[in-house]
């Protein structure tokens, strides 16, 4: 039951739900626009390296986000945002709309560094975010996921009196926040596999293709 004084929020997901796509791969696609050539290189070498396994995807991911901290200013940033507000997918937003204009809250969560989220909800309006601290990214390979980030956007609600009502995703790594209780689970163009975890477990939940 939700205090008098409690403010009920929902917790949107950011690559594949907020946005059509994956953001870290957006903003591999705009550096090569915007920097030097040696640094189109870079980034081109450990895409290819990725994709022929020789790195890990946290390890691709660390070499970007350290790149992008060391060659883009705070313009740069503000200009790949702008960028990528393009990619906010319209009936998430509309959802979205819909809930604050009831008096949620909005949480961003998402694996994505607070180098651009941070920008990015400013630039939404959101109410907070939380995601990959970008120092212990590049330092630790430390991500916010699974259920590190479950834990800290609940923590993150609490702090503020928020109770967390409504959990938007599309994948299975969000399963931690899927299962709190009195929620409602809203998925965006679901992994098959996520859906069958959630009726196995006989979650209810709603879909947005």
């Amino acid at each position: 039951m939700v205090d008098g004084h409690e403010k009920k929020c929902i917790v949107v997901d950011l690559d594949g739900t907020l946005i059509d796509g994956n953001s870290l791969h957006l903003l591999m696609k705009w550096m090569i626009h915007v920097l030097s050539l040696s640094c189109k290189l870079s980034i081109c070498s450990v895409a290819i390296k990725r994709l022929l396994n020789i790195v890990s995807h946290i390890e691709m991911k660390r070499e970007i986000i350290r790149m992008s901290e060391s060659r883009l200013t705070d313009d740069d940033i503000m200009a790949f945002v702008k960028c990528l507000k393009g990619f906010v997918s319209e009936d998430v937003m509309a959802r979205i709309i819909s809930y604050s204009n009831q008096g949620y809250k909005i949480i961003l969560a998402t694996a994505a560094p607070d180098i651009y989220v941070a920008p990015l909800v400013s630039l939404l309006d959101f109410d907070g975010y939380v995601a990959s601290d970008t120092d212990k990214l590049i330092k630790c390979r430390e991500e916010m996921r699974g259920l590190a980030k479950g834990e800290c956007a609940e923590a993150y609600a609490n702090e503020r009196n928020w109770k967390i009502s409504v959990v938007m995703t599309d994948h299975e790594d969000d399963i931690p926040l899927l299962r709190m209780h009195d929620i409602k689970r809203i998925l965006v163009r679901p992994t098959k596999k996520l859906q069958d975890m959630l009726n196995q477990e006989g979650l209810i939940y709603e879909t947005i293709i």
